[in-house]
């Protein structure tokens, strides 16, 4: 046998009887290849995992932070059409990181009036402007109320959520 293959055999041999544990270990300031590997798959498993928790979080943070803030703006959209003495039948709902909007149903003999048009687009118009200075960018818009309204459209516009304010009950769309 040649001894380029006798010495290629023997290695070969010799490798194939270690234990795993030697092969595994650090001798004289080395790491053999199985624990570099090991450690990266370790490192790169915990960092994803950690990374897409951090961002998961960092998500459910804005959500939850413009979804309050989405609060504040209906609920000076309400008190300013109170106070303007205009009453708020039904509200619907679409939240999401990008861009909240609200459509609120008011009385049908309401609805045309140029005073009433005049008033709630100039009231949502500083609402809408008072927030998108804090970052959150809303659209409140309204409709007529009536029992016509196609709550499967408005589900499939992303409205998630629609309130009844005269009955106190949630409206179920989609």
């Amino acid at each position: 046998m040649e001894a380029k293959a006798e010495v290629k055999e023997l290695i070969t041999t010799w490798a194939a009887t270690r234990p795993d544990e030697i092969i595994s270990e650090h001798r004289n300031g080395f790491y053999s290849a199985d624990i570099v590997i090991d450690a990266y798959k370790a490192g790169y498993a915990k960092g994803t995992t950690s990374q897409s928790s951090s961002v998961k979080e960092q998500i459910r943070a804005a959500f939850y932070k413009k979804a309050n803030l989405f609060s504040e703006a209906l609920v000076e959209a309400t008190a300013e059409l109170n106070n303007g003495g205009y009453t708020i039948n039904k509200l619907f709902i679409n939240h999401n990181l990008d861009e909240s909007k609200a459509i609120i149903a008011i009385d049908a003999g309401v609805s045309l009036e140029r005073t009433f048009i005049e008033y709630f687009y100039s009231k949502a118009h500083d609402i809408e402007e008072k927030y998108f200075s804090q970052k959150l960018s809303i659209s409140i818009s309204y409709i007529e109320d009536s029992t016509d309204i196609n709550l499967d459209l408005l589900h499939s516009d992303g409205y998630g959520f629609g309130y009844d304010l005269i009955t106190k009950e949630p409206i179920v769309l989609g």
